[in-house]
This record gives C-alpha cells, sequence and structure tokens, in this order.
C-alpha cells in the first residue's frame, strides 16, 4: 500500500459529535470517499466505524481487535470510505464529552 501524495480537499460540511463512553450514530456530512475524524480531548480515545444506515460503536477491551479506527488524544485519523457510507457511529474511552470533528473530502491518505 502506498500513501497518497495529493492533499486533503475537505468537501463544504463538517459535523461536530459530543462523544462519551455511549456510542452515537449521525449521518455523515456530504463529500468524497475520504474521511477524516478529530479528537479534540487531551485524555480520551475515540474509536468509530462507518457504514450505511445507523451504526453502533464499540470501544474494544485491552488486547482485543474491533472493527472500526482509533483516534488517540489530540489525535486525528483519516481513512477512505465507500461513497455508500452515508453514517458514522463513535464511542469515547471515558464519559468526557470529548468533541469530534467529522470532515468528509478526498484525497490525503
Amino acid at each position: 500500500m502506498s500513501l497518497s501524495t495529493e492533499a486533503f480537499r475537505p468537501g463544504l460540511n463538517s459535523g461536530r459529535m459530543d462523544v462519551t463512553a455511549a456510542s452515537q450514530n449521525m449521518l455523515l456530512p456530504s463529500g468524497g470517499g475520504t474521511l477524516e475524524v478529530e479528537n479534540t480531548s487531551a485524555t480520551l480515545n475515540l474509536f468509530f466505524v462507518t457504514g450505511v444506515g445507523a451504526q453502533t460503536a464499540v470501544l474494544p477491551a485491552s488486547l482485543a481487535i474491533g472493527a472500526g479506527w482509533g483516534v488517540a488524544p489530540l489525535g486525528r485519523r483519516r481513512i477512505r470510505i465507500p461513497p455508500n457510507h452515508d453514517n458514522i457511529a463513535i464511542i469515547g474511552s471515558g464519559a468526557g464529552p470529548s468533541t469530534a470533528w467529522i470532515t468528509r473530502g478526498d484525497g490525503g491518505t
């Protein structure tokens, strides 16, 4: 696998989710096939999944593997998603809340 040399080109909209230790679901902003999730918490990890229709994120236990992607404190994760994915679910590693910014666009993965 190689990394793209293209810069990330965000779409026109971003979403905001105040994440807690319970999975929350929302519609994805419109845009391309790249999704960026930014974690504004200095202490809590986030874990997210995307898909068609409502989703549920489940934080994996220690030493376990879970479906989805993690975002470290004050970090961001950029992934490619299928064009038909229209929902995202995020869960935090603690009560929070921690604000997550969700941006969809193209390139930069």
